[in-house]
């Protein structure tokens, strides 16, 4: 029988998808090379229109730019500074504090540490500033206008507190105190000196609540740290651009770790925290592991075509016409997104890449039609008629699945998405107009007899004949599976913790998650903007927010510290019974008993006089410190 009556008897019942894909297939198997030079201009095509695909690493551009979830969060890290973008730990380990010393050793590369930064021509640009200290906007706010107006912070146990300790009396035993621990200080007096110097009536310990601290008084966050390994001092770099966009802060990263290979000191141990580095880590992740899974697909597939057809020439053949149509698709989806998310690209194209199953099913058929006696053109007009329905099924109800995405708020979902939905009808449309048209070229490559070995007739038969056996040991194998799931538990558990959406191990994280526990800070600060007509109103509603966030059911909740306005500014309703208080102390008499106090101390007096003199100011205070006072202050 020719090749023409074996189509009209095949083709009898074909209806109109199947007229069209056969249709396809024979113009293409017609004009092979024509087909092939075109498919090479829509593939660059296509590639030109993906270089103009911005890949947009920030977190609201995965959210969408409509997302008012995103919209506060650009708002919010670009009008709010941060300093804690990238943070650095040097540490000089415990064991080389012999050989120099460590706090100079310290000083000495950090400084390095910082001119190499603000001096390199691509991080430099990227930098708002270096600081290896506690803000001293903050330090300076706290000293010139805190202390002065310390009674405003009391509440009223903390007033009662104050006038107990402006007794003279109570003034002699906290002196006696101080000089007590001055003399056992050792190595750290110099530290002690200047708490001692700073408030040595320990008045500020009173301000309940207080997340911030200055330098010389109480427990402040350090800009050095004595480890359980070593001495460190922590400098907090501050990345432009807004902070939930890590584009500038990979870029200083890298930097980072090009200044740590030509690092002069080997001794200094550098450790990178912070959102920045976490977010490196993450996107170094994805990015090898795209091409870790790639390259495994690879691998894999020629592994198993190589099994099945026993040579590499079917695999190159379908694997190329499979990446020329989703490279194909992803171009035209490009042209109908603005931007894309890394991890949503690559998603997207690694899903899309089950187009190469339809490749699989149209070599079977041909080498089925080629087995049979068929000419090529014939096998590949009568594969496509016979796959059109089935393909284009299997097709669709993938491309409905992505496409459900849409209606997601998401705008990474959205993108993938789209993405995904044109790279696989890329690839359908490859397998009905390029594939024909390479299977032509190529068939002196691909007998028409079968080539099929003993061994994989034998294996055949023997599958067949061993048909109940096999659904046999399925079926058990299903049992032995839901006994298991059942005896675990058969409801799936959602996981609730983030952290497992980051790569191990999680270097970054528990860096980061040191560095607050050893210098002060919190690893994870939800920010809450607050709007008022007023700053007085403001100030107020800043006050009740934070005393609500305070709370033991807030606690409870997982709110571990507090920090905002309220920390540094007091409540202004309490203006009235702070000042009734004041009134109630003889400035002068405080005074006078201060500096008897102290002539009868260890201490110089001389040394107590800035002290003296904000001592006098907090007696003589009438107005607390506003909204504006902070503002005017820190700029």
């Amino acid at each position: 029988m020719s090749g023409s009556d074996q189509m009209r008897r095949d083709y009898s019942s074909d209806g109109l998808l199947e007229h069209v894909a056969g249709g396809l297939a024979q113009a293409s198997a017609s004009h092979p090379i024509g087909v092939v030079v075109g498919s090479l201009v829509v593939l660059s095509l296509a590639v030109l229109s993906m270089s103009y695909l911005r890949m947009e690493s920030s977190l609201s551009a995965m959210m969408g730019r409509s997302s008012a979830v995103a919209a506060a969060l650009d708002r919010v890290s670009g009008d709010y500074q941060s300093k804690d973008d990238l943070l650095l730990r040097l540490t000089v380990p415990r064991a080389d504090l012999r050989s120099r010393d460590a706090e100079q050793q310290l000083e000495d590369t950090s400084r390095w540490i910082v001119q190499q930064l603000q001096s390199h021509s691509v991080a430099a640009p990227l930098i708002n500033s270096i600081d290896s200290e506690n803000d001293a906007s903050i330090e300076s706010f706290i000293s010139d206008v805190m202390l002065p107006n310390i009674a405003f912070y009391l509440d009223d146990e903390g007033l009662v507190a104050l006038r107990q300790r402006l007794e003279p009396n109570a003034m002699r035993r906290q002196f006696a105190r101080n000089a007590v621990m001055m003399s056992a200080a050792g190595p750290t007096a110099s530290v002690l000196g200047s708490k001692v110097l700073g408030d040595p009536l320990r008045l500020f310990e009173l301000i309940k609540g207080a997340d911030f601290r200055p330098s010389g008084v109480g427990n402040s966050a350090r800009a050095n740290g004595e480890r359980a390994g070593g001495n460190s001092v922590l400098l907090r770099v501050d990345v432009a651009g807004p902070t939930s966009d890590y584009a500038n802060g990979l870029v200083v990263m890298e930097a980072m770790r090009e200044i740590i290979g030509r690092m002069p000191d080997p001794g200094v141990v550098i450790e990178m925290g912070g959102p920045v580095a976490i977010s490196g880590v993450a996107a170094g992740t994805i990015r090898s592991d795209a091409i870790l899974s790639c390259t495994i697909i690879a691998v894999v597939l020629l592994g198993m075509f190589w099994g099945f057809y026993r040579r590499l020439g079917a695999a190159l053949v379908i694997i190329t016409v499979a990446v020329v149509g989703l490279v194909a698709g992803l171009g035209v989806g490009a042209l109908l997104v603005d931007d894309v998310s890394p991890l949503g690209a690559m998603i997207a194209a690694l899903l899309a890449g089950l187009g190469v199953d339809y490749g699989i099913h149209f070599m079977s058929h041909f080498r089925s039609n080629r087995e049979r006696g068929l000419d090529p053109v014939t096998s590949v007009t009568t594969a496509a008629r016979r796959l059109a329905r089935p393909l284009l099924a299997t097709c669709g109800t993938t491309v409905i699945g992505f496409l459900s995405l849409l209606a997601s708020q998401v705008q990474m979902l959205q993108d993938f998405a789209v993405l995904g939905a044109a790279g696989l009808l890329g690839a359908l449309s490859a397998i009905f107009v390029l594939m024909p048209a390479v299977l032509v070229l190529c068939s002196r490559w691909m007998p028409g007899q079968t080539d099929r070995t003993y061994e994989e007739v034998a294996l055949g038969r023997r599958l067949q004949r061993g048909a109940r056996v096999a659904s046999g040991v399925m079926g058990v194998l299903i049992l032995v599976l839901v006994a298991v799931s059942w005896g675990r538990g058969a409801v799936l558990r959602m996981e609730s913790d983030l952290l497992v959406m980051h790569p191990e191990p999680r270097t970054a994280i528990d860096i980061t998650r040191s560095i607050a526990e050893e210098y002060g800070g919190h690893q994870t600060m939800l920010p809450i903007e607050l709007v008022a007509e007023s700053p007085e109103e403001l100030l107020v509603f800043t006050h009740d927010i934070e005393r609500v966030l305070r709370s033991p059911e807030a606690r409870a909740a997982g709110v571990a510290a507090v920090a905002g306005p309220a920390d540094l500014l007091p409540d202004p309703r309490r203006l009235e019974r702070v000042l009734s208080q004041l009134q109630s102390i003889d400035g002068d008499r405080v005074l006078i008993a201060f500096d008897a106090v102290v002539l009868e101390s260890v201490f110089d007096p001389d040394a107590f006089d800035p002290y003296r003199a904000l001592l006098g100011k907090m007696l003589t205070s009438v107005s607390p410190p506003s909204l504006p006072d902070l503002m005017g202050h820190a700029a």
